[in-house]
């Protein structure tokens, strides 16, 4: 064990509330005993002697409590294990030892609930105590000393030093399990329990470079549930399939959607695996309308919302985004953009599509952004690649928090005339 001492465990300090006391000007009106104990203001092998002056007999005892806490964290922190095993770095261990004490002891009152040695100092333990009332001769002011003689065995001290680096230990490892499975999400409970879990670690990490890695993983985490969007899998009359993606995985979530409409009726979400199947009765639905589903599912602090577009005339059309979207902006002001050219693979289930117009919400564009009168014909079955243009100009938003997903609808016809609205959603890169 190296030990990184700056002074001896046995310690005297007092603390002055009300400025600077001379002691020549006041005269003690009231003590604990009829004699100042031997021990007040020296110091003893293996004893923390500590004192402390306060307008209040109890608030100078607290002080005396406050100044043990310090003193035995400032002892376990100078005699902390410097091996190959340890979780604290070298340079915390040498060089920057000055500031790896001074950030645990300054913090020390935010820091007890997660340094369980802290818990065990009591004034109950304490071998002697000895209190004064004093009055200043000049200005009748009274203040109280408080003095504590409280055991602190080098013993005690190893097995303090003990708990110090196990926890620290398993703090340190839980880091390093959170930051490995940050690329490896497959829940959305994954990422709620990795947002709560690492909140006591960055309150526990007190040196500056862990503390800092902690609190950059937890927003990192929390930024996740804003980029999780909707893939529609399947959808035919009376059922609609997707799942969650974030990128290109899908990712399970148990919390059930909710789902309203207003000519669709007995909506109902069952999960199935990753995937979340929806069913609805459309008996007394017309045909010819526009039936929508109102989808909302909550994601951490977010809310997931699409509308999937009823297609009840027995016509299963898929068009599916593969990959991510990019749209370029020839304009770009602080204001506005214009001369957006948006470019988007897409996955088609039939030959005789075309696409007439879109509907889209465009990350940093305030306004919806839509395009009537197209005429594009999609190739065929499997994957065409769909290039569209966006006059504008358009206003941006730049107060608003940007998250990466394009979200709309496309509207199609099929060989015979007939118009289709498919619901989007996609990754999106984009230039402004």
């Amino acid at each position: 064990m190296v030990g990184f001492v700056r002074r001896a465990v046995a310690l005297t300090a007092v603390v002055m509330l009300s400025g600077s006391v001379s002691f020549a000007a006041v005269k003690v009106v009231e003590r604990s005993s009829k004699k100042a104990p031997v021990w007040l203001n020296t110091m003893e092998t293996e004893y923390i002697i500590t004192s402390a002056v306060a307008d209040d007999l109890e608030r100078a005892k607290s002080l005396c409590m406050d100044n043990i806490r310090m003193q035995v964290i400032e002892s376990v922190a100078q005699n902390v294990q410097s091996s190959s095993a340890s979780t604290l770095s070298q340079e915390t261990m040498t060089s920057g030892i000055t500031d790896f004490v001074d950030n645990f002891s300054t913090t020390y009152k935010t820091q007890a609930a997660t340094v369980p040695f802290l818990t065990g100092i009591s004034a109950s333990k304490a071998e002697d105590y000895y209190w004064e009332k004093r009055q200043d001769k000049e200005t009748g002011e009274v203040t109280w000393l408080y003095s504590i003689k409280y055991p602190f065995p080098r013993i005690e001290l190893k097995r303090l030093v003990d708990i110090f680096n196990t926890n620290d230990r398993k703090m340190a490892a839980r880091y390093e399990e959170l930051r490995d499975g940050y690329d490896n999400i497959e829940s959305v409970e994954q990422i709620d329990r990795a947002v709560s879990d690492l909140k006591p670690l960055t309150d526990y990490f007190f040196d500056d470079v862990r503390k800092g890695d902690a609190q950059t993983l937890q927003r990192n985490y929390s930024a996740l549930y804003g980029r999780i969007f909707l893939s529609e899998v399947s959808s035919r009359p009376g059922e609609y399939v997707y799942r969650l993606m974030l990128g290109d995985k899908p990712v399970s979530c148990s919390r059930k959607p909710s789902l309203k409409s207003e000519t669709l009726t007995q909506l109902h979400a069952e999960k199935r695996g990753t995937e979340w199947v929806v069913t609805y009765d459309y008996a007394d639905a017309d045909v010819n309308e526009q039936n929508i589903v109102q989808l909302s599912q909550r994601v951490g602090p977010v809310s997931i919302r699409e509308q999937i577009f009823a297609d009840l005339a027995g016509t299963v059309i898929e068009i599916r985004p593969v990959g991510e979207a990019s749209m370029t902006a020839e304009v770009r002001t602080d204001s506005i953009v214009g001369g957006i050219t948006m470019r988007m693979d897409v996955g088609v289930n039939r030959d005789d599509l075309k696409v007439k117009g879109v509907s889209l919400r465009v990350p940093g564009i305030r306004m919806p952004i839509t395009a009537d009168g197209i005429d594009t014909v999609l190739t065929g079955m499997g994957v065409n690649s769909l290039t569209l243009a966006f006059t504008g100009p358009y206003e941006t938003d730049s107060a608003s928090v940007r998250v990466d997903i394009l979200r709309g609808s496309m509207t199609v016809s099929d060989g015979k005339g007939v118009m289709h609205k498919v619901a989007l959603s996609v990754p999106v890169v984009y230039n402004w």
